[in-house]
């Protein structure tokens, strides 16, 4: 896994753990330590603990919301793990996971599922029943096609699928109006649909390492756009009204095949604050 990508991982940890436990005496990183005081318990972590299973004792915890299970042997979910009514976040990352969990399909309150670094090769039609997810990662996997079902879930904010085998977003991308952040970089694509023009809370959007030969002029109806990778195409010139969108700040579009006067071109619309880069031969390790 790509060390900026575990970063990643780790800062939406962090983040969540921020926004749903503000009380640190709520986190625990034992079972044993938890069960002494179940009530207290909101973030529960078990990373790198070798578990095949998750201890069925945590349905004593009746407050627990996220549950971080970061670097174990997973392959499955119990049964019973719906009946933790109140969870909310549930991280997978580095696992054994060969498909996604069916179960999580039964658990409609969840916001967040993070199951990045496993061996998920498809997503399940039944997806569409968690109806109030908001953050789903899945980087580093092995998904060839998105299910067309995935684009019921409206409730979704980011979405991750950096570092798959994806070929192609469907069109139905743009019926997703809360997305704010989305990343396929690391794919097959050869194209972005022009519905992403619809998406009018994006403010940060990562296609890059594809094979995307031109951005669509749509691009330019997003005005909370803020960040825009698309580093390592075969782009041969970018929509210039990309440049007047009021928020954009970034943009990472080097390693592409603009000639050399495009390129001044395109360096001679910076703008103080801003950042711009197009070179050729730019090392990707700076970008995510």
């Amino acid at each position: 896994m790509n060390i900026k990508v575990l970063l990643l991982i780790v800062a939406i940890a962090i983040k969540l753990d921020a926004q749903d436990n503000p009380n640190q005496d709520s986190s625990f990183y034992d079972v044993k330590k938890a069960l002494e005081s179940p009530g207290k318990v909101a973030l529960l972590v078990l990373n790198n603990q070798g578990l095949k299973e998750i201890p069925e004792s945590i349905l004593k915890l009746p407050n627990l919301s996220m549950l971080i299970l970061q670097n174990n042997e997973l392959s499955t979910l119990p049964d019973w793990l719906p009946k933790c009514k109140k969870l909310k976040h549930i991280l997978l990352t580095f696992n054994q996971f060969k498909e996604f969990p069916s179960i999580l399909t039964k658990m409609h309150w969840l916001e967040t599922i993070d199951l990045s670094a496993n061996y998920i090769q498809s997503l399940p039609t039944d997806i569409r029943k968690i109806k109030h997810l908001r953050n789903l990662y899945l980087a580093n996997n092995e998904i060839k096609i998105v299910n067309p079902n995935f684009f019921s879930l409206k409730k979704l904010e980011d979405i991750q699928f950096r570092e798959n085998q994806i070929s192609e977003v469907p069109a139905a991308l743009g019926k997703l109006e809360n997305l704010k952040k989305i990343c396929f970089a690391k794919n097959n694509l050869v194209e972005i649909p022009k519905t992403i023009g619809k998406l009018k809370k994006l403010y940060y959007l990562s296609f890059f390492n594809n094979k995307l030969k031109n951005i669509p002029l749509e691009i330019c109806n997003l005005m909370a756009l803020e960040y825009v990778n698309v580093l390592g195409n075969e782009l041969t010139s970018l929509p210039e009204c990309i440049f007047e969108l009021p928020k954009l700040e970034i943009i990472n579009a080097g390693n592409n095949k603009y000639t050399e006067n495009l390129i001044k071109l395109y360096n001679s619309k910076y703008k103080e604050g801003k950042n711009y880069f197009f070179e050729p031969h730019m090392d990707e390790n700076y970008f995510h």
